[in-house]
């Protein structure tokens, strides 16, 4: 297929419909469609991009292939929605020995915006001078009402302006993923895991209340959103007790 040119975006030897693929998915990315809602029908995209219908139809099959929306028979294509779909669950690398997910309990212990470390820098791609300064985020975690581990998490700065203590005090208790999509319509899309094994040291001990010594899990995570955008990073303690990792 003769590459031309959609919407202003000159992409050569691309075939037509991943161009409309990435413009749309650049709009999910700005927000101008938020998850959960219905995008423009088949016709408007079309006519809009100056591009037929099957290109588009293309198109949007090819964004649900990768979760970026969804197709509903007879009402529409939506941007996707975790807190619809519990897609989060995804992501959860944790099982009991006998295979179920794992859900935790967490403690708030500090939300201050510091400058970031050269691992943040890299993850978020951000500058350790940039304005505003990211948000970390630190945790306590529980399973079955025993301490189990613990969570730093630090925001992309410009995906989450009005991020404060008191507003994640005030949110509805579940996953941060659905957080950030009920609160910012940010959609978490794909995420990139490291995950080592140590023991727990005098300072983690100390500060949380760990029991020395014993084994932990230690997962380094960025997250991302649309067109690979990072979101987050975060670094989770986790205590191997009746406890495996699920790679997928």
């Amino acid at each position: 297929m003769e590459a031309k040119e959609v919407n202003g975006m000159g992409i050569l030897r691309q075939p037509l419909y991943q161009q409309v693929e990435k413009v749309i998915e650049e709009g999910i990315l700005r927000g101008e469609w938020k998850a959960g809602e219905a995008l423009p029908s088949e016709a408007a995209l079309a006519g809009r991009y100056g591009v037929s219908v099957c290109t588009v139809r293309r198109a949007l099959d090819e964004l649900a292939q990768r979760h970026r929306v969804e197709r509903r028979h007879g009402v529409g294509t939506f941007v996707q929605s975790y807190v619809e779909h519990g897609y989060w669950n995804r992501f959860q690398r944790y099982q009991s020995e006998d295979g179920f997910l794992q859900t935790w309990e967490d403690e708030f212990v500090s939300c201050e915006r510091r400058v970031p470390t050269p691992d943040v820098m890299h993850a978020l791609q951000i500058a350790e001078n940039c304005d505003p300064l990211p948000f970390r985020l630190e945790r306590r975690m529980y399973r079955g009402g025993k301490l189990s581990g613990t969570d730093v998490v630090w925001l992309h700065p410009t995906l989450f302006p009005t991020f404060s203590k008191a507003k994640f005090l005030k949110r509805r208790k579940g996953s941060l993923y659905e957080y950030y999509e009920l609160a910012y319509g940010v959609v978490l899309t794909d995420v990139r895991d490291r995950i080592t094994v140590r023991k727990v040291d005098e300072d983690r001990a100390a500060r949380y209340g760990l029991p020395l010594g014993e084994p932990l899990l230690v997962l380094k995570r960025t997250g991302y959103t649309f067109g690979f955008q990072p979101v987050e990073y975060r670094i989770e303690n986790v205590l191997t007790e009746n406890l495996q990792i699920v790679l997928d």
